[in-house]
């Protein structure tokens, strides 16, 4: 011991040695100095029915006019760390602590009413890739993060061979200039909250002055897509089954999570407590096939094709989160999200259709038969019989009609109308009806008699 404390140490490595130890003291001191922001974020319910509030994952995205701008500003009183995605201004803003720390212009967005259709909504950070190669469009995307699905903030891509893809080409995620999206990469972080939104979701001044058909129906909501104005309504917030509209969510889900027009051939596995002698097995078909018998027949075994695909757990995980994002707070949804399992209400089947309205339209429109093509090919199963009646009216925007073992009738419609010489969008809901056509027509000539 003591020949050690005699020992004489270079002066070299003593000074390797302070150098070392101050480095690893500033790297512990810059651990645990540095903030770690905290997503689990809350917007104040306002004057809103909702007591509770939102927190983040949880959000009611639709639930009232001004939801995107009551959320930006609670982020902000928060001193959050977010990014803006403003389509209607197509601007891409991040903040930083509630501050603006930059703000870039979005060069492309997916075409309003194609199948790519850039999602509106609450998300987050997903991935962080700096360089993604996309398998749909086999491009580059060069300073990638995904927020929702297969729907991406990047720069401007790339084919393989170094061409830049056309300025008219777009596969619906938030395109970026290249340097502008390397600043946003480096700004973002895993989880941060992505707020994407278009002016369609803001309130306008739209008034209506009023007088009601008789309606059998034990659950009923009329209510203006545009400014969320309710004409009538009778236990719109009390749950129940969703039944077959529950297939109305599973084909926004598979849309958002599978290529539309990917060729799936038919296994073993993906026709487990498959029923139906249409789907055999070794068939080749797209998800765009698919939609055709789930949202024109109502057929449940396609949703549980494309449960299988993703997986059953994963396909219910996806769901809830699609479920809550788009507003449908009150909504569960089970392994195959089937016709006996989950719950829903009028209400949350409000946000729904008010989102298919304005950011996957084309859903809307195929349930009403007037989407049968995409731009490769003619569906397989196009020219089945259509169930949802009023597909014939050029008024109907779309919907699903349901035919329940009681002998009643259910029906999820979204109408055009006219008031005040302009035209409106009304969503259309009834639980157990004793004849459905007669009272949906009787509720649209109520509404085109009393609403001027």
């Amino acid at each position: 011991m003591k020949r050690f404390l005699n020992t004489t140490i270079p002066v070299w490595a003593v000074s390797i040695l302070v150098i070392g130890v101050s480095i690893g003291m500033l790297s512990i001191f810059s651990l645990f100095r540095e903030k770690v922001f905290n997503y689990a974020l809350s917007v104040s319910s306002g004057n809103s029915a909702e007591d509770a509030g939102l927190v983040y994952g949880e959000q009611p995205a639709l639930s009232d006019p001004d939801f995107f701008l009551k959320v930006k500003n609670d982020f902000i009183l928060q001193k959050a760390n977010f990014i803006e995605a403003n389509l209607s201004s197509m601007k891409l803003s991040v903040y930083r602590e509630g501050l603006l720390e930059k703000e870039v212009s979005i060069l492309t967005k997916g075409k309003e009413g194609s199948w790519w259709e850039t999602p509106a909504g609450i998300y987050k950070i997903m991935s962080k890739e700096k360089n993604h190669f996309s398998s749909f469009g086999k491009v580059y995307q060069p300073w990638s993060m995904a927020f929702q699905g297969n729907f991406f903030i990047h720069g401007w891509p790339y084919y393989p061979d170094g061409t830049e893809v056309a300025s008219t080409y777009s596969g619906g995620c938030i395109r970026l200039s290249t340097e502008d999206a390397q600043a946003i990469f480096e700004l973002s972080n895993m989880g941060m909250p992505v707020l994407v939104y278009k002016q369609d979701f803001t309130a306008d001044d739209f008034q209506y002055q009023v007088r009601t058909p008789d309606i059998t129906a034990s659950k009923y909501l009329t209510a203006d897509i545009q400014n969320n104005f309710v004409f009538l309504e009778k236990e719109r917030s009390e749950p129940f089954s969703p039944g077959a509209f529950a297939q109305m969510l599973g084909g926004l889900v598979a849309t958002d999570y599978i290529n539309i027009e990917k060729k799936i051939v038919l296994t073993s596995d993906l026709l487990q407590d498959v029923t139906s002698e249409r789907y055999e097995e070794g068939k080749s078909i797209t998800p765009f096939d698919l939609l055709h018998p789930m949202l024109l027949e109502s057929d449940g075994n396609a949703l549980r094709i494309f449960s299988n695909y993703l997986s059953p757990k994963r396909f219910t995980t996806l769901s809830n989160e699609k479920a809550k994002a788009v507003g449908m707070v009150r909504s569960s949804f089970s392994v195959n999200t089937s016709t006996e399992e989950g719950v829903t209400t009028a209400e949350d089947l409000f946000y729904l259709s008010k989102y298919l309205y304005h950011n996957r339209k084309f859903i809307l429109d195929l349930s009403a038969g007037r989407q049968t093509n995409t731009i490769y090919e003619r569906s397989l199963w196009a020219d089945i019989p259509n169930q949802n009646i009023f597909f014939e009216d050029k008024n109907f925007v779309g919907g699903k009609a349901i035919k329940n073992q009681d002998g009643t009738e259910s029906f999820l419609g979204v109408f055009e109308i006219y008031a005040k010489k302009e035209k409106r969008p009304v969503f259309i809901f009834l639980e157990n009806s004793q004849n459905v056509k007669d009272e949906v027509s009787a509720i649209i000539q109520y509404l085109q008699n009393s609403y001027r």
